[in-house]
């Protein structure tokens, strides 16, 4: 029978499975995103949305690296402890929610994103 912190252990790993689909996908829309500047290397308003898109890329690239972290902390603490505790089990939690914030966030930046690179494909 699986214990609470084994499905802690197993959600962690899907939730790191997660990350690194997230992290390939901010590669490939950089890689877009240049071929879309390399197009239009005179157009102010491209130029513009190139920056504020890259931003918003290495936010979210720190945002997976800051997940990241979190996870392996809580995994830390579930590897010390030998029996259930409400504070970790709270930490699981927050960090569920983050993730779940995370996704939806990322979801209309891929849409936007999107758009912006079709447009001026």
């Amino acid at each position: 029978m699986d214990t609470v912190n084994d499905l802690h252990h197993r959600e962690h790993q899907e939730w790191l499975s997660l990350i690194h689909f997230y992290e390939d996908e901010l590669k490939i829309f950089r890689s877009e995103l240049l071929r879309v500047a390399d197009k239009h290397p005179n157009l102010p308003s491209i130029e513009g949305q190139v920056l504020e898109y890259k931003s918003f890329f290495n936010r979210k690239e720190d945002r997976l690296d800051k997940l990241k972290f979190g996870i392996s902390q809580h995994e830390l603490s579930l590897s010390h402890s030998a029996h259930f505790s409400h504070k970790s089990s709270e930490s699981h939690h927050e960090i569920r929610d983050v993730i779940e914030s995370f996704k939806s966030d990322f979801e209309q930046l891929k849409i936007s994103f999107r758009r912006f690179a079709s447009h001026n494909d």
